[in-house]
């Protein structure tokens, strides 16, 4: 009978132990030495923005397919969870991290050609 107490206490306290455990967001990108991270920012009610964001991707692939084919695409409900990580105001946007660090945002609405311009440029120096 006391084996039987001893048991459910021990289960009790494992099981209270476990419930209060606090779950961190996981990493949601690989980090790999001198690779680079592209984040895509996505709002799915504000969808008619993002058009300047497909777009230029699609283009953007041609030149950086590794890149681009690596591109996390992302909610704004996620950007919550890692809104230390990530210094974003508005979505759509894009991310470009490297080495634990950001190096370079476009977000909010822009035009197809701003978006090449500036993530081409970022992305050939990395």
């Amino acid at each position: 009978m006391m084996k039987g107490k001893a048991t459910f206490i021990m289960i009790s306290i494992l099981i209270i132990c476990i419930a209060c455990t606090k779950k961190e967001p996981a990493p949601i990108w690989q980090s790999e030495e001198n690779k680079i991270q592209v984040f895509f920012f996505s709002d799915k009610e504000e969808y008619e923005n993002e058009v300047p964001y497909y777009n230029a991707i699609i283009v953007l692939k041609k030149d950086f397919p590794e890149e681009i084919n690596n591109m996390k695409t992302l909610s704004n409900i996620d950007l919550k969870n890692y809104e230390q990580t990530f210094p974003i105001n508005h979505c759509p946007a894009i991310v470009v991290y490297d080495q634990e660090q950001v190096i370079y945002v476009v977000e909010g609405i822009k035009t197809t050609e701003d978006i090449i311009t500036s993530l081409s440029k970022v992305l050939s120096e990395t």
